[in-house]
């Protein structure tokens, strides 16, 4: 299939059903969605698909499969690691229409949300249901609550170091800010 005909197949893909899904392919949109932080490769997506439902995400993966289409996945493209960037003609799938939390479980403490929902977005909800959602050490809101409680303890005087480009700025950002 040429790009054209993947866009005009997407586009009908979306549009089925009762809650219709887009398809952009504009360049500026092709330029935002196509790449994550690491801004290395220059991303080159034949389109943006913007689904609503899981429905629409079973059947564009099933029209992905059937026709070699490749799909990158793209959350808040906020990686460092160019997982997120679609460098060579792929169809970037953005989750960003669905980020609903679905269901909460107050005596399991779990959470049924879809793959739109971001981290602050769910570090929120477990916030406001009196929880505390860790991601990883290097997360920035872990750093805002460590710099909290050494702030409260005294200590006005800290060093962090961090390797990778990834793993610790977000602790180490949240550092230098308290400090």
């Amino acid at each position: 299939m040429n790009p054209e005909q993947i866009v005009a197949s997407l586009k009908a893909l979306m549009e089925a059903g009762q809650t219709p899904g887009k398809v952009l392919t504009d360049a500026a949109d092709l330029e935002n969605y196509g790449k994550d932080w690491t801004k290395i490769y220059p991303p080159k997506p034949v389109a943006i698909v913007l689904p609503k439902t899981t429905e629409q995400v079973q059947a564009l993966v099933r029209f992905a499969n059937e026709n070699q289409v490749a799909l990158v996945p793209s959350g808040g493209r906020t990686g460092l690691s160019a997982g997120a960037v679609a460098a060579n003609g792929e169809v970037v799938v953005a989750f960003d229409n669905m980020n609903q939390i679905l269901d909460f479980s107050a005596s399991d403490r779990t959470v049924k949300c879809q793959a739109g929902v971001v981290t602050e977005q769910l570090q929120t909800y477990a916030e406001d249901n009196g929880l505390f959602f860790r991601t990883a050490p290097s997360d920035a809101r872990q750093g805002v609550v460590m710099t909290e409680v050494l702030l409260e303890e005294g200590i006005n005087e800290v060093a962090v170091t961090y390797t990778n480009n990834d793993y610790g700025k977000g602790l180490a950002d949240s550092f230098q800010a308290a400090y």
